[in-house]
């Protein structure tokens, strides 16, 4: 996600707006991509802008991927919802760039975003998005891409003397160094782009969330917590503390408000509680007012299970790595940054999945 203030048009003449691009995937049949990767990498990402004086100019962009399994929208794409109505509703001006005309630009202007077309990887597309700005946040969902599209975004904001760039990251980033990594290509990617970002110069902020509770803990357990109320998950006996979209997004639009007091730090974004699955099964039971048990289960057998269902290989490696840390106890960790950034305690599990109830509830049957 990228976040900044930027002109009306995106030209060169700075303007009192701020700017919000989503750039989105096509995944009609002629695309070569999707032809030759099946269900692949492709990704999608939103420009987020407000009105502000000329002086305080910040850009906020969010990109997802978007075309491995239509519920991860839900996850992502949640976080450049909520930011954008916050921004809204703060009276800032929207402008959103797309990779393609569809039914998601017209959803923008329906918010009253202006909607450009652009190209996260094209130089001259990050040009027009950047210049003016002076205050970016910056995010991608899991791709093979991010390095190269992150090192692409701040080579432009340096070019153009951005004053804050709000980075988003992941919380295993903490554990790791020159000499340590972890089995995850896409863990691997976040530590290069957050030295990249470090050495760039450029005036940076880390904000690294775990693991978003709109994941694991949505898109893939609510099909066997409705067919048979269980949570089928590889995650063995370690504890974890997810966090929720609407929550990074507080945090972000938190950020964006005023971000220069933040340079030069690291924020680590959880849920309220670090727990075992058991535990977070008994949540789901009170939320649900149902029985829920957790089932554990082999990490192997889960990660052919996704790449038969078609998810890229480069995302079901990196969660199959995530499940591998999960086992080994590598996301027990809690952190106050959530509410430190917003004032709000952030979402529990239970408050989570009574607010989705619909989703892990078979539909009632025909008299």
């Amino acid at each position: 996600m990228c976040c900044g203030l930027s002109q009306p048009g995106l030209e060169t003449r700075l303007a009192e707006s701020c700017v919000i691009a989503r750039n989105q995937c096509s995944l009609a049949d002629s695309c070569p991509r999707v032809k030759r990767f099946g269900i692949s990498d492709h990704f999608a990402g939103i420009f987020e802008c407000c009105q502000a004086p000329p002086d305080q100019f910040i850009q906020a962009k969010l990109f997802w991927a978007s075309n491995f399994d239509d519920a991860v929208h839900r996850r992502v794409g949640a976080v450049g919802r909520t930011v954008t109505e916050l921004l809204l509703k703060q009276g800032k001006a929207v402008r959103a760039m797309v990779r393609t005309e569809d039914e998601r630009g017209q959803a923008l202007r329906a918010l009253g975003a202006e909607v450009v077309v652009g190209d996260l990887l094209d130089l001259d597309s990050m040009h027009r998005v950047i210049e003016g700005i002076e205050t970016m946040y910056f995010g991608l969902s899991v791709s093979d891409t991010y390095l190269a599209a992150t090192v692409n975004a701040a080579a432009v904001a340096k070019h153009h003397g951005v004053k804050a760039f709000i980075n988003m990251s992941q919380m295993t980033v903490s554990q790791m160094s020159i000499t340590e990594t972890t089995p995850s290509p896409q863990h691997k990617l976040h530590w290069l782009a957050e030295q990249a970002l470090n050495w760039s110069g450029l005036p940076v902020v880390h904000v690294r969330p775990t693991v978003f509770l709109e994941g694991f803990f949505l898109t893939l357990t609510a099909d066997s917590v409705k067919e048979s109320d269980q949570i089928k998950l590889p995650f063995g006996e370690g504890k974890t503390s997810p966090v929720a979209a609407e929550d990074l997004a507080r945090a972000i639009a938190a950020l964006l408000a005023n971000p220069q007091q933040h340079i030069g730090k690291i924020y680590h974004l959880t849920g309220p509680q670090s727990e075992n699955m058991h535990f977070f099964a008994q949540e789901y039971s009170k939320a649900l007012g149902r029985t829920i048990n957790y089932q554990d289960i082999p990490v192997e057998p889960w990660r052919d299970d996704l790449l038969n269902r078609r998810w890229p290989v480069h995302v079901v490696n990196h969660l199959a790595a995530l499940a591998d840390l999960h086992r080994a106890g590598r996301f027990d960790r809690t952190s106050d940054d959530v509410s430190t950034l917003t004032g709000k305690e952030p979402l529990s599990v239970q408050e989570f999945v009574r607010k989705n109830a619909a989703t892990f509830t078979r539909p009632a049957k025909a008299a």
